[in-house]
């Protein structure tokens, strides 16, 4: 689990980070990572048969924040106000699948145009969702947990390619926040010959996902100035709708780490759990090696696949 910092300093000057997305530029300048969404077929979604829809437009932006063509690129995005369109948890997550298939195929589509591309096809590719809540080890999609609590320490998902989180039944904890972790600039600036393949190292714990690289212990004290947090407990709008988050991260394709604080209960009875959405290699597509997928490892697939047990 992470637990915040309980002293601040000044990192050395050799050490200062030059990234694109420091924690103090995403914050004075949102527009970069955060959507609040604008109804018209311009705009961010339009409704069609009493569903709520992305835009192409939409789509394209949440593209454009997810691809890391330069470090400059977030890797992430997160939409504040899907609770205006939207009010009940079904149609949130209905929204939620629309929106991330048309930018999972967008990354197919450039990536088979892609000279690099080992000729990946959306049939080496499957898409899964599921909700999870803390304190279960088994899930509905019959995977094997990765921890009974959702907090790893900082890490990739080795097989996952992109990914999308809805907290939306989150009440009686505190805490909890959902961490990005740019690995890729703070490897580069440590100069590591390995990039951020050498901050990682394999669990061996069955229950925590041997195929699932965390941050070696030697680092996880100097990786603060390139973290940033979305609080991930909903609040209420203005209009005084409930608003969770939509979260979608790049996971592997020069994508960003991410992990969670720790969650305390502060009230009884408590919940913490999330809609994921992900896509990961298939059966077909598991024997690929490539660049662009640093942390998979096609021989620790059949580990990922054990039936999820109580």
């Amino acid at each position: 689990m992470i637990t915040p910092s309980t002293t601040h300093h000044l990192p050395s000057q050799s050490f200062l980070p030059k990234f694109g997305w420091k924690k103090r530029d995403l914050e004075n300048n949102p527009s970069t990572w955060l959507i609040h969404m604008e109804q018209g077929a311009s705009k961010d979604v339009v409704w069609s048969n009493r569903r709520l829809m992305p835009t192409q437009n939409l789509l394209k932006r949440a593209y454009s924040m997810l691809k890391r063509d330069s470090l400059k690129s977030p890797g992430f995005l997160v939409i504040d106000n899907i609770g205006d369109f939207v009010h009940t948890e079904k149609g949130r997550e209905r929204f939620q699948n629309e929106l991330y298939t048309g930018v999972s195929e967008l990354f197919l589509n450039t990536l088979q145009k892609s000279d690099s591309s080992p000729s990946l096809h959306s049939e080496h590719v499957e898409t899964r969702g599921f909700r999870q809540k803390d304190g279960f080890f088994k899930q509905p999609c019959g995977f094997m947990n990765a921890a009974k609590f959702t907090l790893k320490r900082l890490h990739h998902d080795s097989h996952t390619l992109i990914a999308s989180h809805i907290y939306d039944k989150v009440y009686g904890v505190t805490g909890g926040q959902f961490i990005f972790f740019d690995d890729l600039q703070f490897a580069k600036d440590r100069n590591l010959r390995a990039g951020n393949k050498s901050l990682y190292e394999f669990e061996e714990n069955k229950h925590d996902f041997p195929c699932s690289p965390v941050l070696k212990e030697k680092y996880k004290n100097k990786t603060n100035d390139y973290l940033f947090e979305i609080d991930t407990i909903p609040k209420k709008g203005e209009n005084g709708r409930r608003q969770p988050k939509l979260i979608m991260f790049n996971n592997l394709f020069d994508g960003v780490g991410h992990g969670a604080r720790e969650f305390s209960r502060v009230s009884s009875p408590w919940n913490r759990s999330y809609v994921r959405i992900f896509s990961r290699l298939s059966k077909l597509g598991e024997e690929l090696t490539w660049n662009k997928l640093p942390f998979h490892r096609p021989e620790n697939h059949k580990a990922s696949r054990l039936e999820a047990v109580t």
